[in-house]
């Protein structure tokens, strides 16, 4: 069997659909940039230190010509998310991939301050048979990882609240779902208050701080 797998979840970074929660603090065209930026920092990050087969998952639209030389640049292949909500597509990452791979991680793309190590950690964890997720500080999580099939995990959760990493350890605990491994937290990007944030952790993000009058 194939080594864990990782499928990195992400919008289509198409303005005015992602990053919605960054307007009016500044423009849906820099807030797509800043979303694309983070996709790129997160496939690079994962093709230097995941040792297993990653997928970026996309919505609405895999054929993006922005993602096509990410895709190029890392050897990641690009494909549509599944039908449904959040937990459905989760779910449908899982168990695609399980039929390939010993073990899957799904993870978002707007936490750009993750480590290497933190995701060496991960898949050696996964490796060795063990479930895994990461706690983000909002309540939330940014990575999941099972060797196992884990139908309904995601049902019946109240996303984009602070109750989410509750919901789903509980929901586990149902299932007789066992989290072997509970990862450092981190901060994900969602509103403007946590892009700025961002800047002072990863001074690169500085340069879309300023919002050119003419967008």
């Amino acid at each position: 069997m194939n080594p864990p797998m990782l499928a990195l979840f992400t919008k289509t970074p198409i303005p005015g659909a992602v990053k919605t929660r960054f307007v009016p603090d500044t423009t849906a065209d820099i807030a797509a940039a800043i979303a694309l930026e983070m996709i790129e920092d997160t496939v690079s990050k994962a093709a230097t230190c995941w040792p297993g087969p990653i997928r970026l998952l996309v919505s609405p639209d895999a054929g993006h010509p922005q993602l096509t030389p990410i895709s190029v640049r890392y050897n990641v292949p690009v494909g549509m998310q599944g039908d449904g909500g959040l937990g459905r597509k989760m779910q449908s990452a899982i168990s695609e991939g399980l039929e390939t791979s010993s073990a899957v991680a799904v993870m978002g793309c707007d936490i750009p301050t993750v480590t290497s190590d933190v995701l060496e950690y991960a898949f050696d964890a996964l490796s060795r048979g063990a479930n895994v997720i990461g706690p983000s500080a909002d309540g939330g999580f940014y990575l999941f990882g099972t060797y196992q099939r884990v139908p309904g995990m995601f049902d019946e959760i109240a996303w984009s609240t602070d109750k989410v990493l509750q919901s789903v350890m509980i929901r586990a605990s149902e299932l007789g779902i066992r989290i072997d491994v509970m990862l450092p937290c981190f901060k994900d990007v969602d509103d403007w208050g946590d892009f700025e944030y961002l800047t002072h952790i990863v001074p690169k993000y500085r340069r879309f701080l300023s919002r050119p009058d003419s967008q």
